[in-house]
């Protein structure tokens, strides 16, 4: 599994972090200042290639956008739920 975090503030890219281990992952998000005006956070988790439905061999992931602290917390438990 991978991780990439992206924090925005006011649309412009501030930080951006990218590791394979959860427990550098998870040291780094706690350090997110939730309290920054207009700040909002792009969470991905890779889960790596394997082959669809199609036969195809494709990467496989979860993403999205989160602008509180309880919205990204439980997209990460929910993305990484079988780990």
């Amino acid at each position: 599994m991978k991780f990439l975090i992206k924090i925005y503030k006011n649309r412009k890219l501030m930080d951006k972090y990218r590791t394979g281990k959860k427990r550098l992952f998870l040291k780094k998000a706690r350090l997110i200042n939730w309290r920054i005006k207009g700040l909002k956070v792009y969470l991905k988790v890779s889960y790596g290639k394997s082959f669809d439905n199609f036969g195809k061999f494709t990467d496989f992931w979860n993403d999205g956008d989160y602008t509180s602290r309880g919205s990204f917390w439980l997209a990460f438990n929910v993305f990484t739920e079988d780990d």
